[in-house]
């Protein structure tokens, strides 16, 4: 899932071009800003719903960029966590709606 907002389109269209195989869906366009967004995800983190690999190569990098929120340069990883749990909050509405 990619943002459709800055360099998102671009992005999608080198991985249809170069990367077919790769599912690529652009998101929905944001409707508030990146630090409302992440707020409105601090219950389903605070209350365990959100794991992480402990052996990940790339959790050093993700907890820094999700620790120095907002204060840092990057936040690309932030926009991810922010997109895996809107999925995971809408696969879990289907279900029990039945819809799954």
């Amino acid at each position: 899932r990619i943002e459709p907002k800055s360099s998102g389109r671009q992005i999608e269209q080198v991985f249809k071009e170069l990367l077919p195989s790769y599912n690529v869906i652009l998101d929905e366009s944001p409707k508030v800003d990146k630090v409302t967004r992440v707020k409105a995800k601090v219950p389903f983190i605070e209350t365990n719903k959100c794991y992480l690999l402990e052996d990940a190569i790339w959790i050093d990098s993700f907890l820094t960029q999700v620790g120095g929120f907002p204060n840092l340069k990057h936040d690309d990883e932030v926009d991810c966590l922010v997109i895996a749990i809107n999925q995971t909050q809408k696969q879990n509405e289907a279900v029990w709606k039945g819809g799954f």
